[in-house]
């Protein structure tokens, strides 16, 4: 983080107490993930809206990419009533090597009644 002077003192931007780990070239690495990097379990409860949407999606038989890529923080987006849907199946074709959704680059033919969901 950049530095501020004030007179002979050097003071960080910021807050001081915001207990970021920073790595330095050729120090050891830090132990454990930061408090921010966790994200919470989706619920499971029958009315929550991670329900709804799971069920809403299902009912449709629509694939979403937060599905198909095993994104790990589903939770967050189906709580809050979001999801990205795929179009025309649940298969891609650029086969990006970070992605888990399933790749072909001759896909099955879409499904007639696409339109329709």
């Amino acid at each position: 983080m950049p530095k501020k002077r004030k007179g002979n003192e050097e003071e960080e931007e910021g807050d001081k107490n915001d207990n970021l780990v920073r790595p330095k070239v050729g120090a050891e690495m830090p132990k454990g993930r930061p408090s921010w990097f966790r994200v919470p379990a989706p619920s499971q409860q029958e009315k929550s809206r991670y329900s709804e949407v799971k069920s809403s999606l299902a009912d449709l038989n629509l694939h979403t990419v937060c599905e198909e890529a095993q994104c790990p923080n589903i939770g967050e987006c189906w709580n809050g009533g979001t999801g990205t849907i795929m179009l025309l199946g649940d298969t891609c074709t650029r086969g990006c090597m970070f992605c888990a959704v399933n790749t072909d680059s001759k896909p099955p033919p879409p499904d007639p009644f696409e339109p329709f969901k």
